[in-house]
């Protein structure tokens, strides 16, 4: 039977909607990196949430390692090169005649892994529980290495700096005066509008959300990305003196609207990752509109 994909898990738990799996499967593409990492760190879901998804996907039981404290005595059940290669920690012994061994393991906690384990420890049985990847890794240095006080990590918010190139940049924090202008994210629901400036820069697009004074400040050299209303309520009426790239409910039937405040082009909501990136960047391929004298 085909385990389901934990970015899927995640859509049914309603821990994430459609547009953050598409950022975050762009996230996983550019940095090669675990789709669940992708989505924690960039702060689409929490790592509870994630560990949630991971232990339905692997059927079994999550437990919070830096919380309980594993019996020292049994690291020579495990040696550290087996628990630093299947990231795999001995936590006790159980049965009547100790012949369980319990361990927490990181996903994807795959068969072969427990058997070798299993294999190693000289157990009849091992018996896992799923644990998250770094304090699985705090959880080997301190039983096999004798490290002590390792703080339990910190989870990022969403507008975390983001790698664009070699950098490492805020949405908010990107420099309107530097060459390659951000697109300007404008008029979306908060959430929205950060999944939507983090989607971009994942492709190497520079974006920013931006509020409706700057809007205002904008030049002609500016891309501004927005749903329909909000633009015509920011323009009062008047046509867009940028590249505008509106999104509609009824392409046809706001055709008339979206002349009118000017937009270069148009997207259909609910607002997918790939058209979004292709209309981003042939609008930005697009040259401005002039500037009335």
């Amino acid at each position: 039977m085909k385990r389901s994909n934990v970015g899927d898990l995640l859509l049914e738990m309603g821990a994430i909607d459609r547009l953050q799996l598409q950022a975050g499967l762009a996230h996983q593409r550019k940095w090669g990196m675990p789709l669940g990492k992708a989505l924690t760190e960039q702060g689409f879901c929490s790592r509870g949430q994630l560990m949630a998804a991971l232990s339905r996907q692997a059927g079994l039981p999550s437990i919070d390692l830096d919380q309980v404290r594993p019996d020292a005595s049994l690291v020579g059940l495990l040696g550290l090169k087996l628990a630093r290669k299947h990231k795999v920690v001995p936590l006790r012994l159980e049965g009547e005649r100790k012949e369980v061994l319990v361990v927490a393991i990181a996903a994807p906690a795959t068969l072969a892994s427990l058997d070798e384990a299993r294999s190693f420890s000289g157990k009849k049985h091992v018996s896992a529980f799923l644990a998250d990847d770094d304090a699985i890794e705090r959880a080997i240095g301190r039983l096999y290495l004798g490290y002590a006080g390792v703080e339990a990590p910190k989870v990022a918010p969403l507008n975390r700096a983001m790698r664009l190139g070699e950098r490492e940049l805020e949405p908010e924090a990107i420099d309107p005066r530097e060459e390659e202008r951000p697109v300007l994210v404008f008029g979306w629901e908060p959430g929205v509008g950060k999944t939507l400036a983090l989607l971009l820069a994942s492709e190497g697009i520079p974006a920013k959300v931006c509020g409706r004074e700057e809007l205002a400040r904008g030049s002609g050299d500016d891309l501004v990305l927005a749903p329909l209303p909000a633009a015509e309520a920011a323009l009062g009426g008047a046509s867009f003196r940028g590249r505008l790239l509106v999104a509609v409910k009824r392409q046809s039937e706001d055709l008339a609207r979206v002349w009118r405040v000017g937009a270069c082009g148009v997207l259909l909501a609910p607002v997918e990752a790939g058209l979004l990136v292709q209309a981003v960047r042939r609008t930005m391929e697009s040259t401005p509109p002039k500037q009335a004298a």
